[in-house]
């Protein structure tokens, strides 16, 4: 796995992708899904989602983290997303993905491409 962008990830056939949604302020009140394909919750806390790439190289899977503010929500509550797979030498790796406030919108959209070999 590779970060390529703050929503975007650079992603291989086979990998268990983890995706973290950490409260900060707030409930656990966003959740994520995953297109194709299905993310399976592993954890309430932190709220926590897995799933295996299955797209063909020069596809990708979109996500979509979906948060919940209440009206009466601190003004500086937000969640923040942590992105976690292996590199190309096997190790784990986590990266910081999208940082979600009140004021952002509800849904925060990110990209696990497959590149064609040698592209991204």
């Amino acid at each position: 796995m590779k970060q390529l962008g703050r929503s975007l990830y650079q992603v291989k056939a086979g990998e268990t992708v983890t995706v973290t949604i950490v409260a900060f302020g707030i409930g656990n009140t966003a959740v994520f899904a995953v297109s194709p394909g299905r993310a399976s919750q592993v954890s309430d806390h932190p709220r926590m989602y897995q799933f295996d790439v299955s797209v063909e190289p020069g596809q990708a899977h979109f996500g979509v983290v979906k948060c919940d503010f209440a009206s009466d929500t601190a003004p500086d509550a937000h969640f923040q997303v942590l992105v976690s797979g292996l590199d190309d030498g096997g190790n784990q790796v986590t990266f910081q993905g999208p940082h979600i406030s009140k004021e952002d919108p509800a849904e925060a959209p990110i990209s696990f491409q497959n590149p064609l070999a040698g592209g991204v």
